[in-house]
């Protein structure tokens, strides 16, 4: 791509939050400038690690026992749900629109 997307738009869009339209846009683009796909990459790895670090300092804070961890967690298993995956199915007629695209078209 000739126009490198800014990265504050990248970061909002690996947050999820981007507005519908400019989230589409940067969809769009991130689909086809695989420079902009690493950097969307590299932010969610950046933002897990993040989580990840003030999860264990909450966690290192609230010195959670062991007895207490295994109740919470066994508590969680009981209301664990399986994501269904949405349905799509192809639009006949564009197939040469990139998939963010697709889904926002019309036959």
């Amino acid at each position: 791509m000739n126009h490198p997307a800014p990265e504050e738009l990248l970061l909002d869009y690996a947050a999820g939050a981007s507005a519908p339209g400019p989230g589409l846009a940067v969809a769009l683009h991130v689909a086809l400038d695989p420079a902009a796909r690493r950097t969307v990459e590299q932010l969610g790895a950046v933002a897990g690690a993040l989580i990840e670090a003030e999860a264990e300092a909450t966690a290192d804070e609230a010195a959670l026992t062991d007895a207490a961890l295994q109740r919470m967690l066994s508590r969680l298993d009981g209301l664990a749900v399986e994501p269904k995956p949405a349905p799509y199915t192809p639009r006949p007629g564009f197939q040469w629109a990139p998939a963010p695209l697709a889904r926002h078209l019309d036959p």
